[in-house]
């Protein structure tokens, strides 16, 4: 990781060993400086939350910048290994460092200027940080004048695979693997990263059934349907066209019994064919134009009940796709997608800013804000221009942790019960993260924008990693 900066420390009985990583020493002025704190564990199991890193200079040691990064909040047990990866921008008008030359006529009358980086972990009984040395160098980087707060920054111009507001690249499990969506292509790989088979033209929307082995797909231009075989990609039902409908999102019932879809204003109900059976047009549930609905997301309940997402609202709605009837309604500020947790017992809904967490009868649960930064931009790039990427937040199968994509690819790790932050998983590891699922506690893969999946445990440890697009 560039030159290696470190730093032991014992810090008694049971504490852990902590070890300071530098990306490079030297740093300009406005740049961000950039490494990793790794702790292992040692004779005692202790809880890290957190760890405070500041900079400071050598003249009053006072902390002129500080952030905190998230660490994790289970047990750091002997023998294992925490990384925490940093980013920290240096102000731009920060002086750069000095040092005496005593080979000067001078050298009495120059001040010497120093810079430090202080690593405090969240630990109990640790008291005094721990520091290394950086330089400041005279010349100001490119990006000094970006908000590295808000936003990923990036040195030169990057080129993205375009999607959509509603994230057009997107991972689905299926019995025995997962299937990635392209937008235009469908791809299946087992749980160990070996294909399986792919299918052209199909993946706008993407909907699997409650075991796993079927799914239904639009295509890239929407106007077409199909049901897949989950195992082989065969063709069982369509191509069927949907004429005027460009559906955009399904939901397989749980009971089998149907498909919903949508084209953002109105539902339709499908037989496990494809064929529209029932349509609802209209949803009576107090607005003053009940005909003006849009449809952002659609996940099933229980039996032949589904929920749906109205952003236009700010409403969550309930149906029975068996009586054709709305059954209950919550509010919830522009809701962009729901998530079921494995079991369907929480239903996980991102908005613009916000996860809440709602059990199956629009309990609140939970809410908290999203993590990370708000998009990626590069170096001069126009004001407030930037690529921003759908937040996809996904319940692990036990409901311990919940896994996202920030707005600008970071890949996070919160607690599944209250969101509070556990870990970023470091971008030298991977970015620019599309969706993502989880393959069990402790695994979870992710699909990136450049067209790879990747399985990763939440140590960061990349598993595989495979070129699909």
């Amino acid at each position: 990781m560039g030159i290696l900066n470190v730093i032991t420390g014992m810090f008694g009985r049971g504490q852990p060993k902590l070890t300071i990583e530098l990306q490079t020493s030297e740093v300009r002025r406005g740049g961000l400086l950039s490494g990793q704190v790794t702790l292992v564990g040692k004779k005692k199991a202790l809880p890290v939350t957190g760890v405070e890193i500041s900079l400071v200079d050598t003249k009053d040691y006072e902390p002129f910048v500080s952030a905190r990064f998230p660490a994790g909040a289970a047990m750091l047990k002997p023998g294992q290994q925490l990384v925490v990866p940093f980013e920290i921008q240096v102000p731009a008008d920060i002086q750069p460092t000095t040092e005496i030359d005593y080979d000067r006529d001078d050298a009495d009358d120059q001040e010497e200027l120093g810079y430090e980086v202080w690593v405090q972990p969240e630990l109990e009984g640790f008291s005094k940080p721990r520091d290394k040395a950086f330089r400041v160098l005279p010349e100001l980087d490119a990006r000094a004048s970006e908000d590295h707060n808000a936003y990923h920054v990036l040195p030169v111009e990057r080129h993205f695979r375009h999607s959509s507001v509603k994230g057009d690249f997107t991972l689905h499990p299926v019995a025995g693997g997962f299937v990635a969506s392209w937008r235009d292509l469908l791809s299946a790989r087992g749980i160990d990263g070996q294909p399986l088979w792919r299918v052209e033209g199909f993946g706008r929307a993407v909907a699997v059934n409650s075991d796993g082995t079927r799914l239904i797909a639009s295509s890239e231009g929407q106007n077409q349907l199909a049901i897949f075989d989950a195992a082989s990609g065969a063709l069982l039902h369509g191509p069927l066209s949907t004429g005027s409908a460009y559906l955009d999102t399904f939901a397989w019932l749980a009971d089998g019994s149907g498909i919903v879809a949508s084209d953002a204003s109105s539902l339709l109900i499908l037989d496990l064919e494809g064929n529209p059976r029932h349509s609802i047009d209209r949803v009576e549930d107090g607005r003053d134009d009940p005909s003006e609905m849009y449809i952002s997301s659609l996940a099933p309940l229980q039996g032949s009940t589904f929920i749906a997402a109205d952003s236009n609202a700010d409403t969550l709605l309930i149906f029975d796709a068996a009586s054709r009837q709305l059954v209950q309604t919550a509010s919830a500020l522009s809701p962009n997608e729901v998530l079921p947790s494995a079991g369907g017992q929480t239903l996980v809904v991102d908005s613009d800013d916000e996860i809440t967490l709602y059990d199956q009868q629009l309990e609140e649960r939970a809410s908290f804000a999203i993590p990370g930064k708000q998009g990626v931009r590069y170096a001069g790039q126009q004001e407030h221009a930037c690529t921003a990427f759908k937040v996809k937040p996904h319940l692990s199968p036990g409901g311990a942790r919940l896994a996202l994509n920030d707005k600008a690819g970071a890949l996070w790790l919160l607690d599944g019960a209250s969101g509070a932050l556990l870990q970023r998983i470091s971008r030298e590891v991977i970015e620019f993260v599309e969706d993502l699922i989880w393959v069990d506690e402790q695994r979870v893969i992710a699909l990136t924008n450049d067209g790879r999946v990747c399985c990763l445990a939440l140590d960061g440890a990349q598993q595989w990693c495979e070129q699909d697009l």
